[in-house]
């Protein structure tokens, strides 16, 4: 899962839960053959809500085996190798092969694309203005 905001966060849980309960359900299957991974490119998760709040989701999520990678954002995914970098210093982070990967971080316009007439927040993105005529 890549994005720590609340669509992440949530997308991840669901997941995570779904997939404990199909383990629970089918011998074959054991909790070491899932794995789970959220990669966030900021510091924190959830920047909408407190740090102190961010940190207990955090250790939520790692009690429940999920791993958290923080200052971490994803720099190409092919052929189901997904390889990491490191947000401070733009080095290598790690690598690992997935069937899955869900983005959930967003998107942000080119600099030359931020010169249309509307609102922008910290985060490059445009807000939506509603005229009435």
């Amino acid at each position: 899962m890549v994005g720590g905001g609340f669509a992440g966060i949530e997308a991840i849980g669901e997941l995570e839960d779904m997939a404990r309960t199909a383990v629970e359900r089918n011998d074959r299957l054991k909790v070491s053959d899932l794995r789970f991974v959220l990669v966030e490119a900021m510091g924190r998760i959830m920047p909408e809500v407190t740090e102190e709040r961010a940190e207990k989701v955090v250790a939520d999520l790692r009690s429940r085996g999920i791993e958290v990678l923080l200052n971490t954002s994803l720099d190409s995914a092919k052929d189901q190798l997904v390889k990491l970098i490191n947000m401070k210093d733009k080095s290598p982070a790690g690598e690992m092969y997935t069937d899955t990967l869900v983005w959930t971080a967003g998107v942000q316009l080119r600099r030359s694309s931020r010169t249309v007439t509307c609102p922008w927040t910290s985060a490059a993105a445009c807000v939506p203005v509603l005229i009435c005529v």
